[in-house]
């Protein structure tokens, strides 16, 4: 399964996209996603500007139940944070 979380709150946009490897249970589905094959890109903005730039992602995963999402859990990776759009690290 692949597929684009885009979360939008505030001045902060975050989209997702990567590939979910599945794992089939009883009651539910898991869907964990394959952190090797996903890219996170950000977007901060702010009155005068924005930027933007990358993040890992350490591991996640969803549970779906019937077409719901029930719970889930996104681990990023902040060290791994990256400004795309400075030129200059100062």
């Amino acid at each position: 399964m692949e597929g684009n979380i885009i979360k939008n709150r505030g001045f902060l946009k975050v989209v997702f996209v990567g590939t979910v490897l599945v794992t089939l249970m009883t009651a539910s589905d898991t869907l964990y996603i394959n952190v090797d094959s996903s890219t996170i890109n950000w977007t901060g903005r702010k009155i005068t500007g924005k930027h933007s730039g990358t993040l890992n992602l350490s591991k996640g995963w969803v549970v779906i139940e019937g077409d719901s999402i029930i719970r889930g859990k996104f681990i990023f990776d902040m060290i791994s944070i990256n400004n795309t759009d400075i030129e200059s690290p100062e």
